[in-house]
């Protein structure tokens, strides 16, 4: 019986590293390209642009503009080739009158497209809500040759009439001014700024009533 066990010993070697061998090739083939060296971060799933400007919206849909804002800066943060982001920042920072802050926003937005009509708009808008609007008189003038920049490329844009019907009402030129927050109303009768624009004509020029209605539409859409 001794003799026979010391006859197996070498087979059993043979198929002891046989194994070994198998095991070794499994782990460096399949094992190994999956395990991070030592020092190296394991990569982590990272939010698209979308997800963050999807995020904006919502927060900005219902008031919370300074959460909308981080958002915002998020996703231009991910693809800061998109003008989209650029602008959906800039209008809830005049939402929140971050006058200073839209403004270096839309100039993000400008370098990317140096036509962008809204971007002109907006820049009209911050200018003519600047805190030294009432001492400066060159801040209007600015203010509305950026808005009537926009209207030029892009004579149909709901904004940038909205936001010349309001300066149009503070020069005293009730008629154009009533004229244009018509024409953004009818061009977008569910966006703010024509709203808002329509009722500071009506309150400029007496009709409270109306002032009051067209205030109560805007506060529905936010």
């Amino acid at each position: 019986m001794r003799g026979n066990q010391r006859r197996s010993k070498p087979w059993r070697l043979f198929w002891l590293l046989l194994a070994a061998a198998g095991v070794l090739y499994y782990v460096n083939q399949y094992v190994a390209p999956t395990i991070a060296p030592l020092g190296v971060q394991t990569p982590t799933p990272t939010r698209s642009a979308m997800s963050h400007a999807e995020e904006g919206a919502a927060f900005t849909a219902t008031g919370k503009f300074e959460r909308a804002v981080a958002a915002y800066h998020r996703a231009i943060e991910t693809d800061p080739r998109n003008l989209d982001y650029y602008l959906a920042l800039t209008r809830v920072q005049l939402y929140a009158a971050d006058y200073n802050g839209a403004l270096d926003s839309v100039a993000g937005a400008l370098l990317l497209n140096s036509d962008s009509a809204l971007a002109y708009a907006f820049r009209g808008r911050a200018l003519s809500f600047l805190p030294d609007r009432a001492a400066d008189a060159e801040s209007d003038a600015d203010a509305e040759g950026e808005i009537l920049k926009a209207l030029q490329l892009n004579p149909g844009l709901p904004e940038a009439l909205a936001f010349y019907a309001e300066i149009l009402a503070d020069q005293g030129s009730w008629e154009p001014a009533a004229d244009n927050a018509r024409q953004a109303l009818a061009l977008a009768p569910n966006l703010l700024e024509a709203r808002l624009a329509m009722a500071y004509v009506f309150e400029s020029t007496g009709n409270y009533d109306e002032a009051i209605a067209e205030y109560e539409n805007a506060q529905s859409i936010n």
